[in-house]
């Protein structure tokens, strides 16, 4: 007999792929009828380097296109066969009495058993995409600057951090959802959003270090510079870091990270050596606008707000028969979490849509707060270089941007700086 709340689930799973699918394809059709540069970016990317970025964008979409249909196609063959598997072989191993975790009880050791075969699925199935990105597609087109020895060295160090993060956040996960308060899901909520706030506490300080090499800002001019626009604003930012980004990429970044004390201002190597000082004070300027504006707070409700409609559905859903359709398991621990989380991700899209509109917002923000700090020149120019050196789509499709861009295209942002009146 036909399960049809089984079909229900994967039709919806699958229509949500697709249209992930679609969206890409969409955008690059569109963008690749454009062939010549905006007129607003002719002073600055040529002919030929407007030709690159169409051939980017071009091979940077068929490798998403290709890794999501492929990972899609590994979530179909879990869902309908190996993620029962993974339950019962956890079952087996933490029931058995020579089991070797007899540190954990038997429930636990379920979860960790189970939660390890599915995180090497997931490593290994990522692992070939995750090499030919950046040993080839981004080496291709000069961004990879990443050798076999920093690759290795960066995958241990992150498959050591996801063991021990992971670990601990399991245990209070479930510690939490077998803890027989009937409001499970609002403590879960509360948990998870703790954990999101003592990352952003620990990335900068603990974590971003095992990976890059921290140096204060040497050079005394931009300091200076950097330092004004701190006095100006009444700001404290005492940490102003430079990162050797160029060690792994030539993409430019520049960020705020940490909460506190361990707040950092940090620029990459590649964005100091790519622009002049007048364009990285418009960028820093940018930043310090999230800051000033209360876009990083906003930012973190609004991420709460998500993480609390996500537990509730959770709640609603996991023991419905939409989610027990494709399994039988009294003893099944983790099966109800797993379908539920990749059901609701199937809406993953419609939370981008709203994100990124948010987001998209801010960013207008800051530009308007970094342009009225410093002056429009410098910042257009700054987001023309950015455009040029990461090797941008001046000309994405605009429902492709509406649900995958947190930040608006660089001639839009451009046009809409232009409108500023500066007092």
């Amino acid at each position: 007999m036909i399960n049809m709340y089984k079909i229900i689930y994967l039709l919806i799973f699958l229509l949500s792929k697709g249209w992930e699918t679609f969206l890409y394809y969409l955008n690059l059709k569109h963008s690749l009828k454009e062939d010549k540069v905006p007129d607003i970016f002719k002073d600055t990317i040529s002919e030929e380097e407007f030709k690159e970025s169409k051939n980017y964008l071009k091979d940077k979409t068929k490798f998403i296109i290709t890794e999501t249909i492929f990972k899609t196609v590994i979530t179909l063959v879990g869902l309908i066969y190996l993620f029962p598997l993974f339950e019962k072989k956890a079952i087996k191993v933490a029931y058995s009495s020579n089991n070797g975790f007899i540190i954990f009880n038997s429930g636990f050791t379920q979860i960790i058993i189970f939660f390890l075969f599915l995180g090497i699925l997931y490593f290994l199935s990522n692992l070939p995409f995750d090499i030919y990105d950046s040993f080839y597609l981004e080496k291709k087109y000069g961004f990879s600057k990443i050798n076999l020895k920093t690759y290795l060295s960066d995958k241990i160090k992150t498959i050591i951090i996801s063991i021990i993060l992971g670990f601990l956040f399991l245990f209070g996960f479930f510690k939490i959802i077998f803890s027989g308060f009937n409001y499970w899901w609002l403590s879960l909520s509360i948990f998870i959003i703790a954990v999101i706030f003592l990352i952003n506490i620990i990335f900068p300080t603990l974590l971003l270090p095992l990976f890059y090499k921290f140096e204060k800002l040497s050079n005394d001019s931009l300091r200076k510079k950097i330092e004004d626009i701190i006095k100006k604003t009444n700001s404290k930012f005492e940490n102003i870091y430079v990162i050797n980004a160029s060690s792994r990429s030539s993409h430019t970044n520049a960020f705020f990270s940490g909460i506190g004390k361990t707040k950092k201002i940090v620029f990459y190597d590649t964005l100091i050596n790519n622009h002049t000082e007048e364009e990285i004070a418009s960028i820093f300027s940018h930043e310090l606008g999230h800051y000033k504006k209360g876009h990083i707070v906003k930012s973190f409700f609004l991420s709460s707000f998500i993480v609390f409609f996500i537990m509730f559905l959770l709640n609603f859903l996991k023991n419905s028969a939409l989610i027990n359709s494709f399994y039988a398991c009294s003893m099944c621990i983790n099966l109800p979490y797993v379908y539920t989380f990749i059901f609701i991700s199937s809406f993953s899209s419609l939370f981008e849509l709203i994100a990124n509109s948010i987001s998209r917002k801010f960013e207008f923000e800051a530009d308007e707060y970094a342009v009225k700090l410093t002056n429009k020149n410098s910042m257009i120019e700054s987001l023309k270089k950015l455009s040029k050196t990461n090797l941008s789509n001046l000309n994405p499709h605009p429902l492709f941007s509406k649900f995958k861009y947190n930040h608006p295209p660089p001639v839009e942002r451009i046009e809409a700086i232009l409108k500023i009146n500066k007092p």
